[in-house]
């Protein structure tokens, strides 16, 4: 079983109840990356990840996609070396 898709889905999700702190600007919401992998024999796997605002979710995203050249190929539910 080998990764042969990954698919990824960025999110922006408004907090009911904003946060923040003196060291930190308010948070209004959160943008999770959502990822999905794909093996070769149709088995779907997801993972997420997520930031705070619009600048570290851009990264965020780019860091994941970054990866795909990577997994692409190996297996779904082994050790990548």
């Amino acid at each position: 079983m080998k990764i042969s898709k990954m698919r990824n889905v960025v999110l922006s999700i408004p907090l009911a109840k904003p946060f923040g702190s003196s060291k930190r600007p308010l948070i209004e919401k959160i943008n999770p990356v959502i990822v999905q992998l794909t093996a070769d024999n149709g088995i779907e796997a997801f993972g997420l990840a997520f930031a705070f605002d619009d600048c570290q979710v851009k990264s965020l995203k780019a860091s994941v996609e970054d990866l795909e050249e990577i997994i692409i190929g190996k297996r779904m539910f082994g050790k990548i070396s």
